[in-house]
């Protein structure tokens, strides 16, 4: 009996030891695996964006690389987020590892290793990632602005600048001449940055106190709902309502601002007057205010004197008394501005295929109707990475569209979220590819299209085999760059077949131009929300080139 109580203690021991032993190399391969860890976060100027750099698990032993993933957030909600391994000679992920800088509709990131070149990544707002090696870039041999770290060591050729109502863009004016060097702050990879003299901060000081005072109620009255972005704080969307009517109805131009229509400015007659002096070569002033998420506000004060143009740039913050102040303040002459009729078209950017360099400013609000036609069809799709709308086809005849390149944008389409190459097979041969599975293929594109199963399955390289389909994940080098596109659906035509055409007007801000070409796509919609694409057509471009219709795939000809 002895003996048994014996063996039976040390059986309880034992196990105990062994359900510590396995306890810790569980957590030990959780930690070195799938942990994800925070190692530093940044937020835009304007209190919208945040982005996070973190570790994923440890690096691999000895010497391997280490894992890191990047998330992009907008007010709490994943706009992308991409995973990277870093060789850094197998050490630990540290906030000097990434360098970031804020863009109007992107942020850029560049991630550092030991024993690797500088990588580029721009996290768009609309949740495009793009991605550039810096191996083959030059430093300037200049010292960096404070706080630019490596983006202000980079090279980049200054466009020239057009005149107000230039037809030709190539053409040098005096009327946005160079600054005298003694104002220069900065030539960046950015654009022209230029001192602020003390009559101008105290300007922009002046302001910020009127405009706070005018909205100070509406902020204080504010709930303040706690931030993902490291405690900091936010406010409801009829708060920021409230605070852009103060302003508005006090008759500030201020940007009206909404989850789900472009914002517009309101009171833009102040934009309108001072394009006017503008044009007539007068000194003149206006200024753009915007909301942001967190209550702070943000200021674009356009000037243009004495032949010159530039914008100041100017985040106020509110202080323990309540005060709204200035936070950040910058300066850059402006290269380019034009009115148009979809609204004010301005670029105080250097053009570079890694950022959008001219920003439009809405005169007017969209026709909500014609809108949701936009988001819901021909804006998932878009035209970078595909060329569904870039080609003349209809069902008889698709030419070069490459089904397969649709895939992503499909798949976001219906799942709203990412498809990621990782998740299936890959395969060398005949080309570089994933391998997805023909069910989950065919459902996320084919029901789109009226076309015969066996006619979809050879266009789209279809293996028996595998029962899959090849798909190919862009990147930056694939696909030829083109600036930022924006569709608007300006006309539905309803047919006598029951299907629709689109009329869709494409603006492009880098092209300075709100109408660069016009497509129209015929469709077919369903009271149950399903729809067919049936047809696309390009009815109109202008000079500019259009983006190219290169797919990523070799397209398979009609059988």
């Amino acid at each position: 009996m002895k003996a048994k109580k014996v063996a039976k203690r040390v059986c309880g021991i034992a196990a105990v030891i062994l359900a510590g032993l396995l306890l810790l190399i569980g957590s030990y391969l959780y930690s070195a695996r799938y942990r994800i860890s925070d190692i530093d976060a940044v937020t835009s100027p304007d209190g919208e964006y945040k982005i996070v750099f973190q570790a994923v698990g440890e690096p691999d032993w000895p010497f391997g690389p280490s894992h890191a993933r990047i998330v992009l957030k907008h007010n709490g909600d994943t706009v992308a987020k991409r995973r990277y391994d870093v060789a850094n000679d197998g050490g630990v992920l540290h906030p000097d590892n990434w360098s970031v800088r804020w863009e109007e509709n992107c942020v850029k990131v560049i991630l550092s290793g030991e024993e690797q070149s500088d990588e580029l990544y721009t996290y768009f707002f609309d949740g495009t990632v793009r991605q550039e090696s810096l191996a083959a870039r030059e430093p300037e041999t200049r010292e960096p602005v404070s706080g630019e770290g490596y983006f202000a060591e980079q090279t980049a050729e200054s466009p020239e600048i057009p005149a107000p109502n230039a037809t030709d863009s190539s053409e040098e004016t005096p009327v946005l001449s160079g600054q005298d060097p003694g104002e220069l702050l900065d030539d960046s990879v950015l654009g022209i940055r230029i001192r602020t003299t003390g009559e101008e901060e105290a300007g922009i000081e002046a302001e910020f106190q009127e405009i706070g005072k005018l909205c100070r109620a509406e902020y204080l009255q504010a709930e303040k709902i706690p931030s993902e972005y490291l405690g900091q704080e936010k406010i409801g969307r009829e708060d920021i309502d409230a605070m852009e009517a103060a302003l508005s109805s006090a008759g500030f131009c201020v940007e009206n601002s909404d989850a789900v229509y472009p914002n517009y400015l309101e009171n833009a007659e102040t934009l309108n007057r001072f394009w006017d002096d503008v044009s007539k070569g007068q000194d003149a002033s206006a200024t753009v205010w915007s909301i942001a998420s967190s209550g702070s506000v943000y200021c674009r004060a356009f000037r243009f004197a004495g032949g010159k143009g530039f914008c100041i740039h100017a985040t106020g913050e509110w202080d323990d008394a309540g005060l709204l102040r200035p936070a950040y303040l910058e300066k850059r002459e402006i290269l380019y501005w034009e009115m148009t009729s979809s609204g004010f078209l301005y670029q105080d950017k250097y053009l570079n295929r890694q950022w959008t360099a001219t920003d439009l400013l809405r005169l007017a609000p969209v026709d909500h109707d014609l809108y949701a036609w936009t988001e819901k069809y021909i804006a998932p799709i878009g035209y970078l990475n595909c060329n569904l709308f870039l080609l003349d086809w209809d069902g008889r005849d698709f030419r070069n569209v490459c089904l397969n390149d649709l895939l992503p944008k499909m798949f976001r389409m219906e799942y709203g979220d990412d498809l990621s190459a990782r998740d299936y097979p890959s395969y060398g041969e005949p080309f570089s590819c994933s391998m997805i599975p023909a069910d989950l293929f065919e459902s996320v594109i084919y029901k789109h299209f009226d076309i015969p199963l066996d006619e979809f399955r050879e266009r789209a390289c279809y293996d028996a085999e595998n029962d899959a389909y090849p798909w190919q994940n862009p990147d930056c080098g694939s696909i030829p760059y083109y600036p930022e596109l924006i569709p608007e659906v300006t006309k539905v035509t309803e047919n006598a077949d029951g299907t629709v055409t689109l009329l869709v007007n494409v603006l492009c801000p880098d092209k300075h131009t709100d109408h660069l070409f016009e497509h129209e796509v015929t469709m077919k919609t369903e009271t149950d929300g399903s729809f067919q694409y049936l047809a696309n057509r390009i009815v109109w471009h202008g000079e500019n080139e259009l983006p190219s219709p290169q797919s990523q795939m070799e397209v398979q000809p009609n059988g």
